[in-house]
């Protein structure tokens, strides 16, 4: 059995989630609005699944924005 690994973004709200998600698909970044994970009890219900791999790039990208958590 293999086990996916991937970062997921806390977003603060759906818009936020939104926008966020197709300026990273504009940078080539393989993004996708998820719900949030039962686990986290944080943010809108929406989150930002993404490879693990572009997290650097991710956070260049928006980690200064304040929609991240």
């Amino acid at each position: 059995m293999t086990t996916e690994r991937y970062g997921v973004a806390l977003l603060k709200n759906t818009r936020d989630a939104m926008v966020i998600e197709e300026r990273a698909k504009k940078e080539g970044l393989a993004v996708r609005i998820i719900p949030t994970p039962s686990k986290i009890y944080a943010s809108c219900g929406f989150s930002l699944k993404y490879e693990l791999s572009e997290e650097v790039a991710l956070k260049n990208a928006f980690g200064r924005r304040k929609a991240f958590l």
